[in-house]
């Protein structure tokens, strides 16, 4: 259930399965920019605040497939680098989770079926800020590492992910590979 707290979901779909959509709200000046967390069933019913961003500013969320945790990237004020959190849905609070390194940051957070994984991109730029590079990184069991060259993961419910490769701002470029969570072995789709 995506509520969070065990009981049922709020918006189940036809099948009984959890029908919410979470999004983000932008709110603020050109100065300071906060981002709120809210979930809405399709239906447009039981639209309610989630997480309040506060300074936290939030780039994209992602709720855990059993709908009780949450990960998200974005940063607190403006000199700190975009990272992921993860936190209970009804705590209302994340938790630092990933630790890029200077000029670099973490984003687009995606969960392994089960729950007990999270994928996201960790790009790192030059002095510049030009893109000089992008990774799929895996954070399970309180440790990050280096998945594959990459950005963009999606992580199907066989154990593989799928990401792009190329230039992340140029997409006559980007080409989708594919490849096991467990062997690792790429493969082109396009």
């Amino acid at each position: 259930p995506a509520a969070g707290d065990g009981r049922r979901p709020r918006c189940p779909d036809a099948r009984g399965r959890n029908g919410e959509i979470a999004y983000l709200d932008v709110w603020g000046s050109d100065v300071e920019i906060s981002t709120d967390l809210y979930r809405v069933c399709r239906s447009g019913s039981h639209d309610g605040k989630l997480l309040s961003g506060g300074a936290w500013d939030m780039d994209s969320a992602a709720f855990s497939p059993n709908g009780r945790w949450l990960a998200a990237d974005g940063h607190i004020g403006y000199n700190d680098d975009l990272h992921i959190s993860v936190g209970a849905v009804a705590g209302k609070r994340l938790r630092r989770v990933s630790h890029p390194p200077r000029l670099a940051s973490d984003t687009a957070p995606v969960w392994s079926p089960k729950g007990g994984a999270i994928a996201f991109t960790r790009t790192r730029y030059d002095s510049d800020y030009d893109v000089r590079s992008t990774a799929v990184r895996i954070y399970s069991a309180g440790h990050g590492r280096f998945w594959a060259r990459g950005f963009g993961p999606a992580w199907s419910v066989r154990d593989r992910i799928a990401f792009m490769r190329g230039d992340p701002d140029d997409l006559t470029t980007q080409q989708i590979y594919v490849a096991s969570v467990r062997h690792g072995s790429a493969r082109r789709l396009t």
